[in-house]
């Protein structure tokens, strides 16, 4: 299996169910935490063994978002016979 490498934006309760959840998915490897509370993100990243952020573009240079096909194979490979829509996030530099 493929691992998927996972960064949260975000890191107060959603944020940290969202870890937890990662933190216990086969093939799932938290690497980053962003927030712009800086004491909050490094807290949820310390426990998780994962890097802070105070700037979510910032994790994203650290942790690149797998291409569209990557993301949907690896969902469908975890959930098979769901459908799985992707979200595609980008920003002009």
């Amino acid at each position: 299996m493929t691992e998927l490498r996972v960064g949260i934006i975000g890191a107060g309760q959603a944020g940290e169910r969202h870890a937890v959840g990662f933190a216990a998915t086969e093939g799932a490897t938290l690497v980053g935490i962003a927030d712009v509370v800086e004491t909050r993100a490094a807290e949820l990243a310390s426990r998780f063994g994962a890097k802070a952020f105070t700037d979510w573009k910032k994790m994203l240079e650290y942790n690149p978002i797998r291409s569209e096909h990557e993301m949907k194979w690896y969902l469908e490979s975890r959930f098979p016979g769901q459908k799985m829509e992707i979200l595609n996030m980008a920003w002009n530099s």
